[in-house]
């Protein structure tokens, strides 16, 4: 059974290249805009890694991941492996993001960015 993937970034060319590199590779991806949109997927399905970006209008991702992972441990008893990817490195939230999962920088390498989901599959 294929692993299935949470991809949450509010950039459309990111959601778009990520999600067919993915695919192309064999995984089943849910493509999701926002942490709020995340959190109604992960209440309707379980998924075997998060994809993230970090700097997201609403809600960032290092605040959405701790809330997902939250729901994640309540709903399906266990945790899940988090892997952020952001244009952004060395502040703030992406400090924190370190504490929680994988931070990957865009722009990214593709090969970096599939071996790091390997690794935590």
């Amino acid at each position: 059974m294929p692993y299935k993937i949470l991809l949450i970034d509010d950039d459309p060319l990111v959601r778009q290249s990520v999600r067919l590199l993915l695919q192309k590779q064999g995984y089943l991806v849910c493509v999701v805009t926002s942490v709020a949109e995340a959190i109604i997927a992960i209440d309707i399905d379980d998924y075997d890694l998060i994809l993230s970006d970090i700097r997201m209008p609403d809600v960032d991702g290092v605040t959405g991941a701790e809330t997902i992972t939250n729901i994640i441990k309540k709903r399906w008893a266990r945790e899940i492996p988090i892997v952020f990817i952001t244009g952004y490195s060395g502040v703030g939230k992406e400090l924190s993001a370190q504490n929680i999962g994988e931070t990957i920088s865009k722009p990214f390498d593709v090969n970096q960015l599939l071996v790091t989901i390997r690794d935590y599959l």
